[in-house]
């Protein structure tokens, strides 16, 4: 789970994003454009908490055929029972991170600084 809801998150800053500031990656300082909040992108690890819990409602884990360690209360349903959990919290992740990213005052984080 936390995997798929990183890369779902990932592939909607690559979709959402326009350019790098190639400077500001490499900046780790507070007036690095790429700080956030106190360099922390809240938005993004909301999505992946939410997409982690979440996936894992689907999920079934268990040491052997009787013997389950955890069930989560939609792991029967046709998502759970198919193995889907993984997209599930991919495309959650992804599409939580995109609202919540427009939706922040640090929608415009990559501030102009330049040619690159």
């Amino acid at each position: 789970m936390p995997l798929s809801t990183w890369a779902g998150i990932f592939l909607s800053a690559m979709i959402f994003r326009k350019r790098y500031d190639s400077d500001g990656l490499l900046n780790l300082r507070a007036d690095s454009p790429y700080w956030y909040w106190h360099g922390v992108n809240l938005p993004a690890i909301i999505s992946w908490l939410v997409g982690i819990v979440v996936g894992f409602l689907f999920v079934t884990a268990q040491v052997s055929k009787d013997e389950v360690w955890f069930s989560g209360p939609l792991a029967d349903s046709f998502l759970g029972r198919n193995g889907l959990a993984w997209l599930v919290s991919l495309l959650l992740g992804g599409i939580l991170y995109a609202i919540l990213h427009v939706l922040s005052k640090d929608s415009m984080a990559v501030r102009s600084s330049g040619d690159d």
